[in-house]
């Protein structure tokens, strides 16, 4: 995998939000128009009272910061509580799924 030249600057105006698959959760990829083959970076709008799906990465991490509120997350058979500004990282072949409550956005 090649290295990113230089830096990329991105702005939250240069976004493309788009609604998920399956789950129709609103998400933007900060990284889709940087080339970088090393690095991911997508943001998860996830509402209040809603989940993501339960899933792994074979050759990714993936780690998830709480923005607002509170974060419950599925890491393999351990339920975990997120505080706000708190992370998880999850490893390549580790199943997750992030949860929110009442009042929580979960990104991922």
């Amino acid at each position: 995998m090649k290295a990113v030249q230089g830096y990329h600057l991105i702005k939250s105006e240069d976004l493309f939000w788009r609604p998920s698959n399956l789950m129709k959760i609103p998400n933007a990829d900060y990284l889709e128009r940087t080339g970088s083959e090393n690095l991911g970076a997508r943001l998860w709008r996830l509402p209040p009272k809603s989940a993501n799906t339960l899933h792994k990465h074979i050759r990714a991490e993936e780690f998830y910061f709480v923005l607002e509120g509170v974060g419950r997350m599925r890491v393999e058979d351990e339920t975990l509580t997120v505080p706000k500004y708190g992370g998880v990282l999850s490893g390549r072949i580790s199943c997750a799924r992030c949860s929110t409550t009442l009042t929580t956005k979960c990104f991922g």
